[in-house]
């Protein structure tokens, strides 16, 4: 799998084929690399909560290089989506926003729940006054 970088600085998405051996340092690694060459970038790291707590990070939390990227940018975490509304999802083939109008009132409000979350945890770095104004 190949990084993606977004425009504008805002994100950099550095993902391993599953099963990669040692893939916390070699994510470690890729976003040191990311780093030095854009040096002016603005870089929020994002812990995918579908793997765990924070704590379940601890190569990257005890890190230099968190601390180097928190001088400028945040560290974030970004909420895990319970299976069963993720399956749904899934299965289904549908998009987020359908499934807030069409899922059963349980998973329904889950998904709530969860983009709550989600907007919670952007809005620390994303201001909603328009794409210029990045807090």
């Amino acid at each position: 799998m190949e990084p993606r970088l977004a425009c504008q600085g805002i994100a950099a998405d550095i993902r391993l084929p599953p099963g990669q051996p040692n893939g916390q340092r070699d994510s470690l690694e890729l976003l040191h690399i990311f780093g030095q060459t854009f040096p002016d970038a603005v870089t929020h790291v994002v812990r995918n909560g579908y793997f765990g707590t924070p704590d379940k990070f601890a190569l990257y939390q005890e890190s230099q290089l968190r601390k180097s990227i928190e001088m400028k940018g945040r560290s974030l975490d970004f909420p895990d989506l319970a299976d069963r509304v993720a399956d749904e999802l899934r299965s289904q083939r549908i998009s987020i926003r359908k499934a807030a109008e069409n899922m059963q009132i349980g998973l329904r409000a889950e998904l709530f729940r969860w983009r709550e979350l989600c907007d919670a945890m952007f809005s620390k770095v994303i201001s909603t006054d328009g794409p210029d104004h990045e807090q």
